[in-house]
């Protein structure tokens, strides 16, 4: 039996039921695969059924504010996808109808090859094979790759390979059998190789290889950040801006801050505006010192302060604006953030 025959029937008897499956809308299969990305199904499933719920249409979505939007998908992180989603949503309502061909899918803000190709088969039925990370590991195991999959040479093998085991007659179903293959059976810590239907074909598990393949080549060092965040209260209202700096939660808010390069205590921050307000005879409040907070790639340490003013001052830093506290729950913060203000009682 042939790899995508042993693949599709696997995948007929033990295919995962999700809100996105058996449809051929584009929107709705493009906006599954851009949550899930970097996003486990289990916390994705709800942000789509209320993106849907909310947007039905691309239409619907392009009409949405950035705030609404960016509201919509606080918490789930990466929030680029987000402004990408809403970037694509408007192009796509300005040409009248979501694209037919790759070309025209693969152009769309934050759309990359993978996402394309899971959208135009799918949706479509074009015969195209998708690469992600549970693609990589079936394949790279079953076939012993030796290629690093994030190399130029091993993304070159790795395609020729899958669009050569595609099932053109069935390449959407094909691209979601081995997305839940390696998701659910050939998983990256436990795989379930005594009940895989490829065991003695499988060249990693044969040679008692499994944890070795996918071969990775690139390791990315993770660096430290140093935060400082001030909850600053003046009448009831927050001292808050938005991020639009090409840095991490573009688009989200927060409150004052001040970053340094090293862990630091309150009196160790150069920040002139900042010791005006504490030497004012204000309240000031430490609240949380060296709070740590994964990111890819970047370790957020953070400490949390708040400072209630008795007057507002006559100067406010650039960018930044009172809002009235009973509004925070409608504004969208970062996880980091959000979590403070729920510990907090401003």
């Amino acid at each position: 039996m042939s790899f995508s025959s042993t693949l599709l029937k696997w995948y007929d008897v033990h295919k995962r039921t999700l809100p996105w499956r058996g449809i051929q809308d584009p929107y709705k299969i493009w906006l599954s695969e851009i949550i899930l990305q970097q996003t486990q199904i289990a916390q994705g499933r709800e942000y789509y059924l209320h993106f849907i719920d909310r947007f039905p249409t691309v239409d619907m979505l392009a009409k949405a504010s950035e705030d609404e939007v960016m509201k919509m998908w606080e918490g789930l992180g990466y929030y680029s996808r987000a402004r990408n989603l809403h970037t694509a949503a408007k192009e796509i309502a300005r040409q009248g109808s979501f694209p037919r061909n790759y070309e025209d899918v693969r152009a769309l803000k934050g759309v990359g090859d993978y996402t394309a190709a899971a959208i135009c088969s799918i949706a479509y039925n074009d015969p195209i094979a998708t690469l992600d990370g549970n693609a990589y590991r079936v394949l790279g195991r079953i076939y012993c790759v030796e290629l690093p999959f994030d190399s130029k040479e091993g993304k070159s093998f790795y395609k020729e390979l899958a669009n050569s085991l595609l099932d053109k007659q069935r390449a959407g179903e094909f691209n979601q059998a081995i997305m839940d293959f390696g998701a659910t059976q050939c998983t990256p810590k436990t795989p379930r190789c005594q009940e895989c239907p490829f065991a003695d074909k499988c060249g990693a598990h044969t040679a008692h290889q499994e944890y070795n393949f996918p071969v990775r080549a690139k390791k990315t060092e993770v660096k430290e950040r140093f935060l400082n965040y001030f909850f600053i209260v003046w009448n009831n209202q927050i001292l808050i801006h938005k991020r639009n700096n090409k840095d991490i939660w573009r688009s989200l808010y927060e409150p004052y801050l001040v970053e340094d390069e090293k862990q630091c205590s309150i009196q160790d921050l150069q920040d002139a505006w900042l010791q005006n307000i504490i030497t004012g005879g204000n309240i000031l409040t430490e609240h949380a010192q060296d709070v740590r907070h994964m990111l890819t790639h970047r370790i957020l340490r953070t400490n949390f302060f708040s400072i209630h003013l008795k007057y507002k001052p006559q100067e406010i830093p650039a960018d930044y604006s009172f809002h009235p506290l009973e509004e925070l729950t409608t504004i969208a913060f970062p996880t980091l953030i959000k979590k403070a203000l729920g510990k907090i009682n401003l």
